[in-house]
């Protein structure tokens, strides 16, 4: 099994061959529309195309370098690297050949592959398979050709629906019939790009075509740097990786995990977060009244809660809305809570506790001088006076521009006098983006982009974490922050001194978790993600809207790396308590038995291999240990018998060879596979232990 580029009158070919046989042939298409002086044009053609033959002197590399022009304006310069006969590399720079700038509207250059005979394969997103709004993007030829297909956005993007562009858009695809697929992801960690996919029929409508991978835009308009070209400027777009592979989606995926990996985003051999205890759910949000918090978010509530994380066996108290003088302005509120330095020393003496605690940036007073404040529009009042109402907020907010540089200096030093005496955790959360800034006086491009936001935040976070070294670092996505991401889960991530942050947000699974994987499949996400990036993700879960066989807490769990817990009796939302009426005191310790148990494998969920056998089991292996972790998941409402085959090399086992379980009747080796089947009642877990994992026994 191999890809192949081949050049047939003038134009490129990639070929997926199977044993001498051709399975699929897309032809590559170039496409470009741009404005120059006030005039539209369009090139649906290359033009003056030259191919030359590559190959990297001392290595296996070998490829094609093309270029050529689109219309009169835009020189293009196409190089494809193919280092191993399952792999081809893709990289495109665009170059303004003319004495005027350019303004490129749109850019669709791909592969492209008839539909006409491909009615077994499908189109699979990755990661996002399933994304947080339930949607399935896993295509068929047929929904394809009928346009039965759409992108999902995140909260955000109602605010500023005229500027989404772009076809259907993911980090990566799948191109596969379920038995050899073809991986086709996107990398680029200086601008913001997706790998693209459409649909296009021919004039007369006898055929459709499939494009994908090159280049193209979507979102707000991204790659927005690319969007103009002055005299002589030019542009290189992300790579595109092309990777064949034998099997199903499973295997993709994990070719997906590999490639990130190869970029600077596997997960470190030290990395090991703390389990948290998440006071919200038990002592509220108050959105800065400051008459709830004197009552409710003071050092005795918060030492209550320390009592708690301590006996149910956390590491770690994270404080989330609350701690500060007002939400937004990173000032810890000494009147009410002391000084945070001996906070700290408390916990760490008398609970043993680690601390952490979340940042915002939405501002709840008028704290800064407006000249520092978001401007809307050329003609707004420069004053910037008027604070927006929230609807999901009984308070208005002050919104901030990121790259004002006055704002970033103090909003970086408030943060380095809170974090002075030591943090473990940081969560950051709400750098919302407000729309393009056209402030005259901030030191930045007019207007302001999604992109320049987003890059101008994780400058900021990547300040805070040269401040704090050892802190560990959760970042919401500045654009779209707590459902549908905007941004590949890849970007600006990373353990390294360079990277700005290492975990992602959960994806705001945290209110009615139960419901959301049970009634609503949508915490199905956390498995896709899981299959397919070791980049951690951050999560907190209340016990209160699980149930009573920790269904949830095993859930997320095996799917998140860094995990918190709370809601003994989730004070902060009553109408929740009274839907889901636990027996607190039964929860609690239920709850404290899963804990016991997690802590004691926590090495397998937090820095073990992850393999998706299916949705409802999944495997955690750890390397130079023979077995593993199985968590099994029956998520409906009947007694159901759940199964799972698991290939001997994943374990570290030979076939047929004798393997402890802490349910041994339920396991058996069949033709080299292990077989595992266990009874489940409905809406329950389990946790089987293969080989060495079955050691924590003496210690349960």
């Amino acid at each position: 099994m191999e890809l192949q580029l081949q050049v047939e009158n003038n134009t490129l070919y990639m070929c997926l061959i199977v044993d001498n046989k051709i399975i699929s042939q897309s032809r590559y298409n170039y496409c470009l529309n741009w404005m120059q002086g006030g005039q539209s044009a369009c090139a649906n053609f290359a033009k003056d195309v030259v191919f030359q033959k590559t190959s990297e002197k001392g290595t296996h590399r070998t490829g094609f370098e093309i270029t050529g022009s689109l219309g009169n304006t835009i020189r293009f310069k196409h190089i494809f690297t193919q280092s191993s006969t399952q792999q081809i590399q893709e990289a495109i720079t665009i170059s303004n050949i003319s004495n005027k700038p350019v303004e490129i509207s749109d850019l669709s250059c791909g592969f492209q592959e008839c539909l006409a005979d491909k009615q077994d394969w499908r189109l699979i997103a990755v990661p996002f398979r399933i994304q947080v709004d339930g949607r399935k993007h896993d295509y068929t030829c047929d929904q394809l050709i009928k346009g039965e297909y759409t992108n999902s956005d995140g909260e955000m993007s109602s605010v500023f629906p005229s500027l989404l562009k772009g076809a259907l858009r993911s980090e990566a695809w799948l191109w596969t019939n379920n038995k050899i697929g073809l991986l086709v992801g996107k990398y680029n960690n200086d601008n913001i790009e997706m790998s693209m996919a459409k649909v296009q029929s021919k004039s007369d409508n006898s055929d459709s075509f499939l494009q994908f991978g090159g280049v193209g835009f979507c979102l707000f308009g991204e790659p927005s740097d690319a969007k103009v070209l002055q005299p002589g400027g030019s542009f290189t777009f992300g790579i595109t990786h092309y990777e064949v592979y034998a099997g199903g989606l499973e295997h993709g995926f994990r070719k997906y995990t590999s490639f990130l990996n190869s970029k600077g985003h596997a997960l470190p051999a030290t990395y090991n977060p703390p389990l948290n205890w998440e006071i919200l759910y038990d002592i509220g949000w108050y959105h800065s009244d400051q008459e709830q918090l004197s009552k409710h978010f003071t050092l005795d509530k918060l030492f209550l809660e320390a009592e708690k994380a301590k006996e149910i066996g956390c590491e770690l108290l994270y404080l989330d809305p609350g701690w500060e003088e007002c939400e937004g302005t990173s000032l810890w509120d000494e009147k009410r809570l002391g000084k945070v330095s001996e906070f700290k020393k408390t916990l760490q003496r008398k609970y043993n506790l680690k601390f952490g605690y979340r940042d915002s940036a939405w501002l709840y007073r008028d704290e800064f001088p407006h000249a520092w404040y978001h401007c809307p529009n050329p003609v707004a009042d420069r004053g910037r006076s008027n604070p927006s109402q929230d609807t999901h907020r009984p308070q208005r907010l002050w919104h901030f521009c990121s790259l004002c540089k006055e704002w970033k200096q103090e909003k970086i030093e408030r943060i380095k006098k809170t974090n002075a005496s030591g943090v473990d955790f940081m969560m950051i959360d709400e750098y919302c983006w407000f729309g393009p800034c056209f402030a005259q006086d901030h030191g930045h491009n007019i207007p302001t982009t999604a992109s320049d936001h987003a890059k101008a935040v994780f400058d900021l976070v990547k300040s805070v974490r040269h401040n704090s070294p050892d802190v560990l670092i959760e970042c919401h996505d500045p654009l779209w922050p707590w459902g549908c991401r905007y941004l590949p889960t890849y970007f600006k991530q990373g353990f390294g001194f360079d990277a700005a942050y290492q975990e992602n947000w959960g994806f705001e699974l945290m209110w009615e978790c139960l419901k959301n994987l049970k009634d609503e499949g949508r915490a199905k996400v956390l498995y896709y993600y899981a299959m397919a990036s070791n980049i951690p993700l951050y999560l907190q879960i209340s016990m209160v809207t699980d149930n009573d066989q920790c269904l949830f807490f095993w859930w997320a769990a095996s799917t998140v790396r860094h995990i918190a817990i709370g809601g003994k009796y989730h004070h902060y939302d009553s109408r929740l308590r009274e839907k889901y009426c636990p027996d607190t005191e039964k929860r609690w310790n239920c709850y404290k038995q899963a804990v016991k148990l997690y802590l004691l494998l926590k090495e397998y969920f937090v820095r073990g291999e992850f393999h998706g056998l299916h949705e409802e089991a999944h495997l955690h292996t750890l390397d130079g240990k023979i077995g593993g972790v199985l968590t099994l998941f029956n998520i409906s409402e009947q007694p159901l018998k759940i199964e799972a085959w698991i290939e001997p090399e994943m374990i570290g086992a030979l076939p047929n060879s004798e393997l402890e379980s802490n349910v041994p009747d339920n396991i058996e080796w069949r033709n080299g596979k292990l077989h595992v089947s266990v009874p489940l009642e409905a809406a329950s877990p389990q946790v089987v232990l293969l080989g060495d994992a079955c050691k924590v026994r003496q210690k349960c």
